[in-house]
């Protein structure tokens, strides 16, 4: 099946792996063989490299001619050549083209890369706040104050960010965890 599109604009990420990371380029486009109807469609860099390469090229108003195949689950973009349309023959405005940006993505409901990046800190850190609490509340009479938690808490959140130094994180009054060195065997 072939269609012909408008790309919209396109928007590149770096995914990290347990073996490393790739990349994943999302393209926002306006199908022109079905009325201008807008969509989006997530290509990775693993998967097929020759189109991954030409969707990094593509810019705002360009139109393209796609190749598609059905896989399992998904259309699958298998060719990506430069269309002989220009954006203006096909009718549709440049202004209108370039309104639909990745940082007024949340338009449709999507979430943009920064928003994505703070909720993942976010949620790291209410986790390491939840460790600190347990971690900090075994076998003790008194409760931890406020601080104690957040200093342990921002050396969990060191460690998930893996930046080494929990230090830089947390600021440079940390103290190490001295004498959870037997953690492990703490009865549970």
């Amino acid at each position: 099946m072939n269609i012909q599109i408008q790309v919209l604009s396109t928007q590149v990420e770096t995914k990290p792996t347990t073996k490393g990371s790739y990349q994943q380029i999302e393209v926002a486009y306006k199908d022109l063989t079905q009325g201008g109807k807008v969509l989006a469609k997530k290509l990775m860099s693993f998967t097929n490299k020759e189109v991954f390469e030409a969707a990094s090229l593509m810019k705002p108003t360009e139109v393209y001619d796609i190749e598609m195949t059905k896989g399992e689950k998904y259309w699958d973009w298998v060719k990506v050549t430069k269309g002989s349309q220009t954006a203006t023959t096909v009718g549709t405005a440049s202004s209108k083209a370039t309104a639909y940006s990745a940082t007024q993505g949340n338009s449709r409901g999507f979430e943009t890369p920064e928003e994505r990046a703070k909720k993942q800190i976010y949620i790291v850190r209410q986790s390491s706040v939840s460790a600190a609490i347990n971690l900090l509340t075994v076998h003790v009479k008194t409760q931890p104050s406020p601080e104690e938690v957040i200093k342990v808490a921002r050396q969990f959140e060191a460690y998930v960010f893996e930046s080494g130094d929990a230090q830089a994180v947390a600021g440079k009054d940390v103290q190490k965890l001295d004498g959870f060195e037997d953690i492990l065997d703490v009865p549970f």
